[in-house]
């Protein structure tokens, strides 16, 4: 059985088969990352913030 393939491959995939110079696919890929980061830090801030003014 297959697993599923991660997002940041099929985002690499995507690129190469546009035929995308790889430095644009590094950035693409890093924009991605920091994107995904930002968003579970800024999810994480809210829940702590949330818990803690119901403390």
């Amino acid at each position: 059985m297959a697993t599923k393939p991660r997002f940041l491959d099929l985002v690499r995939e995507r690129i190469r088969t546009k035929h995308y110079s790889i430095r644009t696919e590094e950035a693409c890929v890093g924009w991605i990352k920091k994107f995904i980061f930002f968003i579970i830090i800024v999810t994480l801030l809210k829940w702590v913030n949330l818990k803690w003014n119901n403390f």
